[in-house]
Formats: structure tokens, sequence, C-alpha cells
């Protein structure tokens, strides 16, 4: 049976599928380009200097290369990107009462066919259970409806197993210390499937808190037995020493029929095999990396592809150990029809720039690699034509950073990574890949290399490529494994911050508070990013002018983070000792297992979020002191209120309630000019009224909403429209004299402030509101047209008028 059998019956055990591959022994393991340690490097405003560390190796001059290995990000601003873990929550291992419903089960069936869950305490204790296998038995299904937090490796030894996620559930590390395989498939009868329940959801992250963390081993590790993975899988987030950071699979069998695989870091990228895989449905396999290079699947030995069936909307990507012209890499079963193989090559592709794969044989139903022929051929032996080494600056300048010297003699752009100590030049040379020569330099005048995350074994080379605009490449290798050049390397530098292990925690539904520890004076703050923001754009965001809260030396003290965004995000503490380099820490706060604790927004209001749209505002908002016509006397002036829709809703609170503020008020449809928009909400007319009229007044309101401990604005700005009426009045009316006692009731307060917006009768302005041909109009007292300031509340419904509610541009 092939791959195909299992998408009808989903319990079927992958080893199954397997009737036209068959496993292979390991090849040898290939460069780990993926293994770093803590980065310790400056705040943005301290780089830092140079270690006296003399270096003891002249590199060794290689042949040009012609692919590329991954690029090293450049020195950065900070000194350690991510300091301890943060507290996550874990897998609940606490036996429970028999049959109690646990959120793990294995699932058995009655006589009728209908699922009978039997509950389990834990993962492990599910598969304990399961039968040892056969080559003949089928895969025991453990339904998951519970977030889960591995405390350690769960093992599937001489099991065929299929975890069905039963919802949206995740799987994760339950502690930074747990950096070893998520998984453990071993025995030549087992197995493991990853699969979903319905319409259901399973992501599988091998991510930890703090960022600066590798894991030693793969979210699945397959020695002998094999894997599956079906529709809406995701296998993500595993930042790994392994050869393959999602999956890695010596001697046994791995079938993609659905499911994604991606954000992976790994040795080799992130799923390797040195047997064939098998694949059909939509698979995605993308956006890995070794370090910063595109590494997505890694092929060893004699593995290739092998399509058991239709491929639709897949991308997959992907390198072979064995590359070279004529290499088959894609197969097909019998079964498979040569349309369809046909369509099934054109979703995969190439990881690097230097094969393409050939047009597909439909005849033997195989795809081998094809050699880019515009790929120049590397020179027998390395030129000196621009790019040399300037002797004895080869240097350490911390635990984890070194940096040599180079000139060039051509303008070009150069870029470096780590190889594997013993990695051959043939084989470096095939890592250059051009898109990643980034730092462009002007001829004959030099620049630095500041190699960061120098891995902690001593088993790495510092590799620089160099591409000039002529198209020459060259490039130097570093041995920094060698024994006279290791004895140079700074030890491992003591923070002076220190995060307390096992202190963070939610206080509520958007705070969350963690403990730290100093040795030096410093200051400190924090901010929150998108998750998966880069490290250097973080430490580009490094500002030594907010660190305002002062601590003491040899002190404790704790960081209250407030205000966490709703959206997926990490925490980022500064810290800035009085002499010496700054520090950040980042703490991841979407790991599943941490998000798992997130308090609910609304604490223990459960009710409906109070919403008020747009064309609620006129009904639920209020004006008052406009309702009647006014006796716009010269001088006289009066007050009006304005409240919004929501305003004066009485808490508690709970997360997404609205409402809407009033700013300011204008004569104007579209004020532009600060001078049309009135804060004040008074009117008046220095000069008075003489007719009886009707005028437009518009009222700006902006929109708050409530993220669950405090009041946030938008950018939505609305506008509604109201009317006011003047009193016709006498000429003996105009002839008052303002008393200035500023009451608003007729005697004259006429204070003439910008701050009030005032009317007057003039014989230039007309009123165009109501088509009056009168020459009694609302104006400044200048005698333009009266400005608006900024609304602070939304209007309700006039007694003796109608409102209009408009719709106002965010930048208004």
């Amino acid at each position: 049976m092939i791959l195909a059998g299992a998408l009808a019956t989903g319990g079927v055990p992958v080893t199954a599928m397997a009737a036209d591959a068959a496993p292979e022994t390991a090849g040898e393991e290939t460069g780990d380009f993926g293994s770093s340690e803590d980065t310790d490097n400056s705040a943005a405003e301290e780089q830092p200097t140079e270690a006296p560390a003399e270096p003891t190796e002249a590199p060794t001059e290689p042949e040009q290369p012609t692919e590329a290995p991954a690029e090293e990000p450049a020195e950065e601003p900070t000194e350690a990107p991510a300091e301890q873990p943060a507290e996550e929550t874990t897998e609940t291992e606490t036996v429970a009462e028999e049959n109690t419903a646990t959120g793990i089960a294995i699932i058995n069936k009655d006589a009728a066919g209908n699922d009978v869950p039997d509950y389990q305490p834990s993962l492990q204790a599910a598969i304990d259970k399961v039968e040892t296998a056969t080559a003949d038995s089928e895969a025991t299904v453990i339904e998951v409806s519970d977030q889960l937090a591995l405390l350690s490796t769960v093992t599937i030894e001489n099991k065929k197993v299929c975890i069905r996620a039963a919802g949206d559930v995740s799987i994760g590390r339950a502690d930074d210390s747990f950096k070893g395989d998520m998984f453990q498939v071993s025995g030549e009868n087992a197995s493991l499937q990853f699969e979903v329940k319905d319409d259901g959801k399973l992501t599988v992250s091998g991510a930890f808190t703090d960022t600066s963390i590798t894991a030693d081993g793969s979210i699945v590790k397959v020695t002998d037995g094999s894997f599956g993975l079906f529709s809406n899988v995701i296998l993500t987030g595993n930042n790994s020493s392994a050869k393959g950071a999602a999956i890695d699979c010596t001697n046994g069998q791995i079938a993609l029929a659905g499911g994604t695989i991606t954000g992976n870091t790994g040795a080799n990228g992130a799923v390797y095999s040195d047997s064939d895989i098998l694949v059909q449905g939509t698979v995605i396999v993308k956006d890995n990396k070794i370090a910063d290079v595109q590494a997505n699947v890694y092929l060893d030995k004699e593995a290739k592809f092998m399509i058991t069936g239709e491929l639709t909307d897949s991308e997959i990507s992907f390198t072979h150990a064995n590359a070279a012209d004529g290499w088959q890499v894609l197969g097909a079963a019998d079964k498979v029809e040569s349309s369809v193989f046909e369509s099934a090559v054109t979703q995969f592709g190439y990881d690097t720039d230097e094969y393409t794969l050939n047009a597909a044989d439909t005849t033997t139903k195989t795809v081998t690699l094809k050699k880019k022929a515009d790929t120049p051929d590397p020179d027998p032996e390395p030129t000196k034509d621009f790019l040399s080494y300037k002797s004895g600056t080869l240097k350490w300048t911390s635990h984890t950073a070194v940096s040599v010297e180079l000139s060039n003699t051509k303008d070009c752009k150069w870029y470096y990574t780590y190889v594997d100590s013993g990695t051959s030049e043939a084989k470096i040379k095939k890592m250059y890949d051009a898109k990643h020569t980034t730092t462009s330099v002007k001829a004959n005048k030099g620049f630095t290399v500041t190699a960061t995350n120098v891995p902690e074994k001593n088993n790495k080379w510092l590799v620089v490529f160099a591409t000039s605009t002529d198209g020459t490449t060259e490039m130097k290798y570093f041995k920094l494994d060698e024994d006279s050049f290791n004895k140079k390397r700074p030890p491992k530098e003591e923070s002076f911050l220190t995060y307390k292990r096992g202190t963070l925690k939610w206080t509520n539904h958007t705070t969350v508070s963690l403990d730290f520890s100093t040795t030096q004076d410093c200051k400190w703050y924090y901010f929150f990013v998108d998750a998966d923001t880069s490290v250097e754009t973080i430490q580009n965001m490094y500002d030594s002018s907010r660190a305002t809260n002062a601590v003491k030396a040899n002190t404790a003290f704790t960081v209250k983070a407030e205000n966490v965004p709703e959206a997926d995000s990490w925490l980022v503490v500064c810290a800035k000792p009085t002499t010496g380099k700054a520090k950040m820490s980042i703490f991841k706060l979407n790991t599943p297992s941490f998000k798992t604790k997130r308090p609910p927004a609304s604490n223990n209001n459960t009710r409906k979020a109070r919403t008020y749209s747009v064309s609620e505002l006129a009904s639920k908002s209020k004006i008052t002191g406009l309702e009647n016509p006014l006796k716009f006397t010269p001088g006289t002036f009066y007050e009006f209120s304005v409240t919004g829709a929501g305003q004066n809703d009485e808490p508690p609170y709970v997360s997404g309630d609205e409402r809407w503020i009033p700013m300011y008020w204008s004569m104007k449809e579209n004020p532009t000019e600060t001078s049309d928009k009135n804060t004040t909400f008074r009117i008046g007319s220095p000069k008075g009224i003489k007719d009886a009229k009707t005028y437009n007044i518009y009222v700006f309101f902006k929109k708050q909403i409530y993220n669950g401990s405090e009041w946030q604005d938008t950018d939505v700005i609305e506008s509604v429209k109201t009317q006011f009426s003047s009193q016709e009045l006498t000429d003996a009316d105009l002839t008052i004299t303002p008393t200035g006692d500023g009451d608003g009731t007729g005697g004259g307060s006429g204070s003439g402030s910008a701050t009030d917006a005032e009317l007057t009768a003039t014989e230039a302005a007309t009123e165009k509101a109501n088509g009056s041909s009168s020459k009694s109009a609302v104006s400044t007292m200048d005698e333009s047209p009266i400005g608006t300031m900024a609304t602070l509340a939304v209007l309700s419904l006039l007694a003796a008028g109608y409102i209009l509610i408009r719709k106002r541009k965010k930048d208004i």
C-alpha cells in the first residue's frame, strides 16, 4: 500500500505506504550551520571595540566559490539578544481518575463502530499503553484536545501511533531547558502520524521563549521507523543544531500527505532524509534555513521524492548532498499517471542557484538535476585579483565574536558564514549564493568583517565571500578551531543583568511581570515587538534615552510590563549600566505553553463588549445648550456640552468596549486649519447677529477601545452635523454694551480670546448652509468664516434640530 491509502484510512501506518521505496543507511552529516550561542554585542550607541587578542591563523585561500552558505548577521547593537527562558506551562502529569476527561485519549471503537475515549494523564502515558507493533498492525489513534507543553522527549518505540488534534491544538516545549528531540520514533515497525479531526488544526512548535537558545534535537527524530504528516498540521519554530530541525530521518521513511513545514533552522535545513520521501496532497515546505540561507529539504545518499498521488498547490524546495548533472531527484509510483506526475514536478524547486530541474521524463517518470549553464565554473586555484587578507588581523573581540581585516582592489559586495571544520574547499565553493552579498565596499577602501554568534563548540571555520562588480567571486576562510587560536578566546562574559528563572508570569490579561538582579548601577526600560521580529531589527530599536528606571548595584528588581498587545508579541527588556555595554533580553510571549496561561481579557466579567457604530452616534450621544434659538447680542457667549456615545458607561469594562470622545467643533464641514477647530464648547458674537437664522455646526469625535486594562485611542474620527438658531434682534439689542461678566446669559461676556468661537454680523459673509441671502452670518472676529476646534465627543440628537453623521478621513 502506498501513501494514497493512508489518506483514505487515516490510521494506516506510514510504513505501509513505502512499497516503492526501501529505507537506506545513514549518510554522512554535512555542515552544521544552525548552532549558535548567545550574542554579546554593544547597544546601538556603543559599538564594541576589538579585543586585544592577536590572530594566529592566516587564511587558507581556496578556489572561487559558486554556491552560497548562510549569511550571518553583521555586528549588532546590543550585547545579548536574549536572556534566560520564560516560565511556561507544562503538560499535566498528575494521574487522573479512571477515564476522567483529560484532553488526551486513546480512541477505541465499540461494537457499533463509535469512538470510545480512554483518557490518559499524559501523552507519553497514552503511548505506553499502545501494544507493540507488528508489520500488519494499524496505528492507534490518540486524540488531543488540550494545549500540551512537553517536559521531555515523547518516545514511540516499536509502536504505531496517530496523534490527532480535535480543535485548534498546539504542542510546544514546557521549558527552555528542554532542548532535545520533541518526538522520537524508533524500531522497524514504529510509526508516528500527525493529523487533525474535522476542521481542526495542529501546530507543533520547537520555539524557545529565550530567542538565543539553540535546540540539540528535532521536532520529530526518526530512526528505522516512519513519520507521516497530514493536512492542517504545521511543524515550525525549531532552531536546532540537528541535521533536520523539523524532521530528522535516518534509515526511516517520511510520508508527506499534506501539512506545512516552515520557520525552522537546522544544520541541513528543516527536513533531513537519507531515503525516499513520499509525497501527495497539498504540502508546503518553505522559509526554512541554515543560518540565514534558504534550506528546506536536504536529501542524502540516493534519496529522492516519490510522487504517490496528485499534488496540488504545493511548494517544496530542496537540495541534494550528491547534486550533479543528471542526478535523479524525483520519481513516481507505478499507479501515478504521467499527467499527474508532470503537474507535480512544477511544484518543486531547488534551494540554490546552482541547479534547476530538468523537464519530467514521462516515460520513466523521473526528474533529474541540471546544472545552470550561466553559473561560472570556479577557477582551479583561488584568485587574488581583488581580495586579500591583512596578515595578523584575525582576532577575538569577545567570547562569541571575531574580527578580520580584508583589502580589496575592486568595488565589491561581501558576506560571511560558518562551515564545519574540515569541509572541503569544493564543498565550500558550492555554498556561495550571490543574493547574500549585500554589504558594499568601494575599491581600495578595505573593510573589517566582525563575525558574531561564533558557536560555542570549537568546530567551525569562518568563510568570507566577496563578489566584484565585474562578476568575479572570491573567498577567504579562517580556521577558528585551531588550538593556538582558541587558546586566545576570551572567557564567556558574565552579564551584569540576570533574569531570575521561572519568574515570568501573567498578572492579568495585559500585564506580565518578571524578576531581575543586577551587579551594577543601571537604568532600564521595556517595549514590545511583533513575534518573529529579527534580532537585528530589535537591536536597532534600542534608545538609551528611554532607560529611566534606576536600580542600584547588587539589588533585585521586578519589571512590570503593561499593555501586552493582543497579537503575538515578544517582550524586550533593555538595561544600561553606568559604565559598559547595554543589555537586551528578549522573552517570547507567544509560545503555545505560555499563551495558555494568559488570563481572559474580561477577567470575571463575561458580558459582551459594548460597541457603538457610526450610525449610532447621534442616538447614543447627547448635546445640551443649543436646543432653543439663541439671542446673539454683542459680546454674548453661550456654553454647550457634548457627551459621546459610551462616554458615561460605568465600569467594569471588558476588552473590546468602545466609546466616542468629543474632540472639537467647527462651522466647516471639513476643517483643515487649527484655527477652524474649536476645543472650547462656547459660542458667541462680538457684534451680535440681527437676523433670525439657522446655522450648521459640526462636532468631531475620536473612537476609543478598551484593551483589557486601559482605554486606547484609535485613528478613527467621525463628525456629527447639527444646527443652532439665532433670534431676531432689534436695533436696540445691537447697541448693548458687553459687561464682560462671562456668564453667557445675555449680559455680555465677549472676552475675544482665541479659544472662543465667535459670531458676528458682517456685510461680506453670506449664510450658505441654508441657502439664505441674508448678510448676517457666522464668522470670526476678523470676519472670516468661523473655524472649528478639536471635538471632544459625539453629539446626541438635538430637540430642536437634526443630526447628520458624516464619515471623517483618518488624517482629520
